[in-house]
């Protein structure tokens, strides 16, 4: 049991966005010089932009899913394994 948990509390829930992910080296999508600073959402988000462009917004996803696969766990991922491993109860992680 996690120290200092109490009996009675069974689910934690955990609200994260991209910024938990920003030590790992990822790219945040509204931080200044943020991916949307860099590309904007109508060219690689939407199926307008695909179809005036599929190589483009192929290629934004390609570097989001390369970049993934290079990202090493930090801290707080470390932390949040952690706690779903050892909480006595459910935790859930919502994430964006």
């Amino acid at each position: 049991m996690v120290q200092g948990s109490s009996p009675k509390a069974r689910k934690i829930v955990i609200l994260t966005g991209a910024g938990i992910s920003a030590e790992s080296g990822l790219g945040t999508f509204r931080d200044a010089g943020g991916l949307w600073a860099q590309h904007r959402i109508e060219d690689v988000a939407t199926p307008e932009g695909f179809a005036r462009d599929p190589a483009l917004v192929q290629g934004f996803y390609n570097a989001r899913r390369s970049a993934a696969a290079t990202a090493r766990p930090n801290a707080a991922h470390q932390a949040l394994a952690r706690l779903q491993r050892d909480w006595p109860g459910e935790v859930v992680i919502v994430t964006q």
